[in-house]
Order: structure tokens, then C-alpha cells, then sequence
């Protein structure tokens, strides 16, 4: 199979972010955070473990600024939909 680019990745983590809202609130998720997700989606074969350690590494390395252990607030939806769609812009192929 051939390697995913971060850019199909992080694709892939935004829809799953937004299909895991949760029905009585629409502006939370199922899940506290993105790495929830993107264990899931390994889980699942969706991405293999070594495409989940990619977006992982990814991840802490364009973490937000004054980030803790969970970089936005557990269960928000927006901040994280706002950071995935910022960095796939950012790693967009020319």
C-alpha cells in the first residue's frame, strides 16, 4: 500500500472528527480528544500504526501554543475541525 501523505491524514482525522459529534450536543464529540480518534481509526485499520504515529508526531509538533495534556478543551469539537482544516491547508501539495 502506498504511503499516505500528513495532508490525506489529517483529511481522514477531520471527517472522523466530524461524524463522532454527539447527537445531544452538537458542538461536542463523542470522544475527549484527537488522539481518541486517531486511536480509533487505527483500531479500525482505517490508517495503519505507522500512519498513526505520523499524525501523532504531526501533531505535537504544530501543537497549539501553551498547549496541556489535552491541547484544546476535552469533548470541543470547533477548536480541533479548526486546527485540522488550518493544517491541511498547510500541507496542501503545490
Amino acid at each position: 500500500m502506498k504511503a499516505r501523505s500528513i495532508h490525506e491524514l489529517l483529511i481522514i482525522v477531520r471527517k472522523k472528527v466530524e461524524s463522532s459529534r454527539s447527537k445531544d450536543d452538537s458542538s461536542q464529540m463523542l470522544k475527549p480528544g484527537l488522539c481518541w480518534i486517531i486511536t480509533n481509526l487505527r483500531y479500525y485499520s482505517v490508517i495503519s500504526d505507522v500512519e498513526g504515529e505520523v499524525i501523532i508526531n504531526y501533531l505535537y509538533d504544530h501543537q497549539p501554543k501553551g498547549a496541556m495534556a489535552y491541547f484544546w478543551t476535552p469533548y470541543k469539537i470547533k477548536p480541533r475541525l479548526q486546527w485540522l482544516t488550518k493544517h491541511i491547508n498547510l500541507t496542501k501539495p503545490s
